[in-house]
């Protein structure tokens, strides 16, 4: 006995078949796509890490070059006070406080104000 399929059940199977292939090949682009691009944002979170390190770094060694030099003759001017001021919040809006180079504010503050 022969089964009388209906041409629209077969091309509609077909298409279901096609239309299923279709969008788990795009499904599995998409899926590719967001795992290097999560790879690109690690590595650029790695070196964006690098840099912050470099840049707090710089920062503190400039602030306590900066005292130093001041303490060390004796006075400070305005605007070294200002620039090292300035430094110290950008300085603390990185990392927060910190006792070293809090100290050495306070002992600048404390010199001796010189206009040039």
């Amino acid at each position: 006995m022969q089964v009388a399929i209906p041409i629209e059940m077969i091309i509609q199977t077909i298409l279901t078949g096609i239309i299923g292939w279709v969008v788990k090949m795009a499904l599995d682009k998409l899926k590719e796509y967001q795992d290097e691009s999560k790879q690109w944002r690690n590595q650029l979170d790695d070196k964006l890490d690098k840099i912050s390190n470099a840049t707090k770094a710089d920062m503190r060694i400039n602030i306590v070059y900066s005292c130093e030099k001041c303490l060390k003759r004796g006075w400070i001017t305005s605007e070294e006070f200002s620039s090292i001021m300035n430094l110290y919040e950008r300085y603390t809006e990185l990392i927060g406080t910190n006792g070293f180079i809090t100290e050495y504010l306070e002992r600048i503050e404390r010199l001796e104000i010189k206009e040039i």
